[in-house]
Formats: C-alpha cells, sequence, structure tokens
C-alpha cells in the first residue's frame, strides 16, 4: 500500500509538472505570436512611410501640388509686393535726391569768424560765409585788396575800383550721370567786364568751364537759370561766383544747384524724314529734298536742274518729279510747282548784309584809301589761304585758332 501510495503521488507530480510545461509553452508561444505581430506591424508601419498606397498617393500628391501653388502665388504676390515697394521707395529716394540742395549755405544765412581762423582770409570783413572760399586772381587784378564781403543782409559782394579779377568758390558734390538746375540771384552795380556763376570740374589733366548767362552794367536784382550737363566723369565741381577782370560792384545770392533727373544725351538724335508728297517753290528759291541719298529727275527738265538733291528753278510752271532708290527703282513721283520769285525779309536781309560785308558797288578804284583797303584784305585771305591746314586728321584749320582744343574752354 505504501508502494502504490508513492507511485500515486510521483504519477501526480509528473502531471503536475507536465501541465505548468505546457502551459509556459503555450503562454511563451503567444508571447513570441504577440511579438511578431507587432514587429510585423512595426515594419508595415516602415513600409508604408516608403510605399504609400495608391488613393494616399493622391490624396497626398493633389495636396502637395495645391500646396506648391499656394507657395508660388505667395512668393510670386510677395516678389510682387517687393517689387513695388523697391519700385516705390526708389521713386522716393529719386525725388528727395532731386529735391535735395547741393549747395551749403546757398542764402548765405551763416557766417564764420574768418579772421580768427585764417589770418591769410581775403574775406574783408571779420565775418566771412560759412561753407565758401575765396580766391583773388593775383596775375590778372591790378587791386589786390578789392572788397569781398558777406553783408549784414546775407549776401555775397565783391566790388573794386581797379581792375580785379577773382571769385568767391565751393565744392559740391555731383553724380556725373544726373544733370543739373542751376540757379542764383545776381544785382550789378556799374560794372565793367563780366559777372556770372562759372562751374569748374577737373579730372586727370583735364578742366572743363560751364558758365551762366552773363550779366554786367547796371541791373536790378534778377534770377538766372540754367541747366548744366556733366561733361567729365568727375563726382565733385567747384562752383565759382564768378567776378572777371574789370571794376564795379557785384552781388549774389540764394545759390542754388539741384538734380534734375538724367543728363542729357550727348549724341544727335536721329531726324526722320519722310518723302515729299509736292513740292513747291519761288524761282528764286532753291529746294533741298528731304532724301539726300535718292535720285530726282525732273520729268520737264526746263523748268531747272536737280543736282545733290538740290532743286535750282529755271522757269516757272508745272511737272512732275520722279523718286528713284538707290538701285534706280522709281518708288514715288509727285507733282512740283515753281512760282514767280518772291522778296522776303530773309532775302532783304541777305543782300544789306553782302553790301554791308562786300560793298562792291561802292568801291572806286580812284580812291585811294579804297585801294589801300582792298590790297590789306587781298594779302590777309592769301596768307589764309596758305596757311590753312588741309591735314586729314587735323582739329583745326588755322594755327591761331588749335586753342580752341584747349581743355580750358567752355563746356
Amino acid at each position: 500500500m505504501e508502494i502504490k501510495k508513492k507511485h500515486r503521488i510521483m504519477l501526480y507530480s509528473a502531471l503536475i509538472l507536465g501541465t505548468i510545461l505546457v502551459n509556459n509553452s503555450y503562454q511563451a508561444k503567444a508571447e513570441e505570436f504577440t511579438k511578431t505581430t507587432s514587429t510585423s506591424q512595426i515594419r508595415d508601419t516602415q513600409t508604408n512611410n516608403v510605399e504609400v498606397p495608391q488613393t494616399e498617393s493622391t490624396t497626398v500628391k493633389g495636396t502637395s501640388t495645391t500646396t506648391t501653388q499656394q507657395d508660388l502665388s505667395n512668393s510670386t504676390a510677395s516678389t510682387a509686393t517687393a517689387t513695388a515697394t523697391h519700385s516705390t521707395m526708389k521713386q522716393v529716394v529719386d525725388n528727395q535726391t532731386q529735391n535735395k540742395e547741393l549747395v551749403k549755405n546757398g542764402d548765405f544765412k551763416e557766417k564764420i569768424i574768418d579772421k580768427k581762423i585764417d589770418k591769410k582770409s581775403q574775406w574783408t570783413n571779420l565775418y566771412g560765409a560759412k561753407d565758401w572760399n575765396t580766391y583773388i586772381d593775383q596775375t590778372k587784378s591790378v587791386n589786390k585788396s578789392p572788397i569781398i564781403q558777406r553783408t549784414e543782409q546775407g549776401q555775397v559782394s565783391l566790388s573794386s575800383d581797379k581792375g580785379f579779377r577773382g571769385a568767391v568758390t565751393q565744392k559740391v558734390n555731383i553724380d556725373p550721370t544726373k544733370k543739373y538746375e542751376v540757379k542764383f540771384d545776381i544785382e550789378t552795380s556799374n560794372k565793367v567786364g563780366q559777372a556770372f556763376l562759372r562751374i569748374m570740374k577737373k579730372k586727370d589733366k583735364n578742366t572743363r568751364l560751364w558758365l551762366s548767362e552773363m550779366t554786367s552794367g547796371t541791373t536790378n536784382k534778377h534770377t538766372l537759370t540754367k541747366i548744366y550737363n556733366p561733361k567729365l566723369n568727375v563726382s565733385e565741381v567747384t562752383l565759382e561766383l564768378y567776378y572777371e577782370k574789370g571794376t564795379g560792384s557785384v552781388t549774389f545770392d540764394n545759390i542754388s544747384m539741384k538734380a534734375k533727373g538724367p543728363k542729357d544725351s550727348e549724341h544727335p538724335q536721329p531726324v526722320t524724314t519722310q518723302i515729299e508728297e509736292s513740292v513747291n517753290t519761288a524761282l528764286n528759291k532753291n529746294y533741298v529734298f528731304n532724301k539726300a541719298d535718292y535720285q530726282y529727275t525732273l520729268t520737264n527738265p526746263s523748268l531747272g536742274k536737280i543736282v545733290g538733291g538740290i532743286l535750282y528753278p529755271s522757269a516757272t510752271g508745272s511737272t512732275t518729279v520722279k523718286i528713284s532708290d538707290k538701285s534706280g527703282k522709281i518708288i514715288k513721283e509727285v507733282p512740283l510747282s515753281v512760282t514767280a520769285s518772291t522778296e522776303d525779309n530773309f532775302t532783304k536781309l541777305l543782300d544789306k548784309w553782302n553790301d554791308v560785308t562786300i560793298g562792291n558797288h561802292v568801291y572806286d578804284t580812284n580812291d585811294s584809301n579804297m585801294q589801300k583797303l582792298n590790297q590789306k584784305l587781298d594779302e590777309t585771305n592769301a596768307k589764309n589761304i596758305k596757311d590753312i591746314k588741309l591735314d586729314s586728321n587735323r582739329t583745326f584749320l588755322w594755327e591761331d585758332l588749335k586753342g580752341l582744343n584747349n581743355p580750358l574752354q567752355h563746356s
């Protein structure tokens, strides 16, 4: 009995142990399945991130396209806004630049105690005009100590009772691509010689001068205005209130210089010409046709001749003119009318000028003075003809005129 009881206990124990092992095995498999499923889900999720199903692809791509269009639209709008803003700001800057006064203390209201600053100053009084300097041409002035002063009324006055040449000057910064309006007030009293505003610019060895309208004699205070177009590519010029050699008194005030947009082109603008529809001229008037490189032929040559595009009438009447191109092809035929000779003011003045300058009809061969004058004129003409420069690269016709090529000449 004892032995059987032990066998039963061992059997039960084995069954219990087996049950526990089986359960643990099932649990392990279940856990493994769960882990496998979880891993599979993770892999599926990762795969979905790489390969999106077609329906999702359409949605995503559609969304992406819409977003891109919106971005482009926003970008275009932003660019347009930025461009408009830049354009507006540029316009504002341009307006501010054009309205900016470049001359400092142009009304001479500000003054400095110049004598304490510069013992050699040429301002006559203790006070000088701030931002302005004085200049006396010692080589051309008889009076070495003229009156150059800032008046109590806030003006600049230059005066001398002896020969004097000088100026009051200021350096001004400019943009050489722009043109400038120069304006100033001037008043003169018994001024012998000219007074004016001058702009001097230098670059390397080149110097150019620009002059305003001249004033002399006795004049009331008046305003002069002129446009200045820079000729040299410089950023600084010297503004000069100029007193040309002479005597008298000159007063300057309200000096102004402002930009007025891009400077004018120095190149001549092409002239567009059209072929005439008809030609009407008088017998004593030559006619120049519009197209010099075309050929012109009179249908009735008895009315005149055409040479080098110019009609020289010889009789009154009507006919036509055949106009041909360079190849000789007739491109147009226009009516021509030559009327009787007319006398206008131009003809009268021309005849009068010829009478005064030549005077052939009043020349007396028996008058010794006229003979001497005529001989002198003939000798002068002969010399001028002999000395004329005929070189192909010439820049002047006579030696004494070569100074006109000097850079100190007016711009």
